[in-house]
């Protein structure tokens, strides 16, 4: 599971969220209290957040990550604009996010009490770098065990496009994995079709920049 923020723009260099916490896990929680070297996850509806820094201090917290609980109604996917804040003191590493990355996170079973690495927010788990256990392993008629190419399917972080416009999203899904995949197998059916009269890598190729949904 991977959780997007943002720096601060106006961090002293050595101050950094990333600088300070990353390559560390941290139990997150969302309040101060009890929170001596956990990760505070907080709604914030932005302007001033001094007193949250001023809150960190005293409750001993690892780090702090804001986020606007009320996005806009009349912007569309407002829910994922990073909140807008002011800080004068970095005590505490301090970082911002959005509602729905939040959301996102908490509705795949990532709760308050659970650990979460600081490097982008991937997160160690017992399946990842594994297949799904829905995917098709074969042996085909031929044999032969599939599949030959795979791609990354969970929580990327990829274009989608929506209505006239294309924005960028985490997703999950095999759909998401498409633009791993289809250039490897045009690449590999280019092979096989040297001198055949039906070649196939070319459609392959139109299909991935025709399919919006394929993660390209």
């Amino acid at each position: 599971m991977s959780l997007g923020y943002e720096e601060y723009a106006g961090v002293p260099e050595g101050l950094g969220f990333q600088e300070r916490l990353g390559g560390a896990s941290y139990v997150y929680t969302d309040s101060f209290d009890q929170a001596e070297g956990k990760l505070v996850i907080l709604p914030f509806e932005g302007g001033d957040a001094d007193g949250i820094m001023e809150q960190a201090v005293a409750a001993k917290a690892a780090g702090v990550l804001i986020y606007d609980p009320t996005p806009d109604p009349n912007i569309e996917y407002s829910e994922y604009f990073i909140v807008d804040y002011t800080l004068s003191r970095f005590d505490v590493p301090f970082a911002g996010t959005s509602l729905g990355n939040v959301e996102f996170m908490q509705n795949y079973g990532h709760t308050p009490g659970n650990p979460l690495r600081v490097d982008l927010f991937w997160n160690a788990s017992e399946t990842a770098g594994k297949m799904s256990s829905f995917s098709s392993w074969g042996p085909t008629e031929g044999l032969t065990l599939k599949p030959e190419i795979t791609g990354i399917g969970g929580n990327v972080f990829r274009l989608l496009w929506q209505s006239i416009c294309c924005h960028v999203w985490y997703l999950h899904g095999l759909s998401r994995c498409g633009g791993d995949c289809y250039p490897g197998a045009s690449v590999s059916e280019g092979a096989r079709d040297r001198g055949s009269p039906n070649p196939t890598h070319g459609q392959l190729s139109a299909d991935e920049h025709r399919n919006p949904h394929c993660g390209h």
